[in-house]
């Protein structure tokens, strides 16, 4: 069996498919305290950008110590930081990690893995992040939108964690 899809067809449902995929990170990206600051254009901006990553329980996102180059928030699913193989930290829908190394550029502070069956995440890249948020992210001198958030976070939801010699607080 041949099946022929024309072409004005097989746009409308690609169109279809990417208007559900924007509303569903468009409602995704309204949990992300990090992004509270943005206005509905710039939302759009980061949903239009973001790229989805499954992963499995035990599967690492990434390690401490590496580069990084994206933010990653939850869609599903589960997900903890590790600092010498002690859980500090779960992340569940609509929260992010990996905000700070785009931010300081300073390597992950911790192992982040999948703590249930199936972990969606999606992600941000550096110059996404950069061009979306502005160049006052990166600025020492500017208080950034994402630090202005992670500032004005209650103390209480922050825990102080200990890594390879040294003291960060995790938002």
């Amino acid at each position: 069996v041949l099946w022929r899809l024309d072409s004005d067809v097989f746009k409308m449902v690609l169109q279809q498919a990417a208007y559900e995929r924007r509303k569903q990170h468009m409602e995704l990206l309204s949990l992300v305290k990090l992004l509270a600051a943005l206005d509905t254009l710039q939302i759009g901006e980061v949903a239009d950008a973001l790229k989805t990553h499954d992963y499995s329980k035990g599967e690492f996102v990434c390690r401490a110590g590496e580069d990084g180059e994206c933010v990653f928030m939850v869609e599903s699913g589960e997900a903890s930081a590790q600092i010498n193989g002690f859980d500090v930290r779960g992340y569940t829908r609509g929260g992010y990690f990996g905000e700070l190394s785009l931010i300081n550029g300073r390597p992950r502070a911790a192992d982040i893995v999948a703590s249930t069956d199936r972990l969606r995440l999606v992600s941000l890249d550096r110059e996404s992040f950069k061009r979306i948020l502005g160049a006052t992210v990166f600025s020492q001198e500017t208080p950034s939108i994402p630090l202005k958030i992670m500032a004005q976070s209650k103390p209480d939801t922050k825990k102080r964690v200990s890594f390879r010699g040294g003291m960060e607080d995790l938002p």
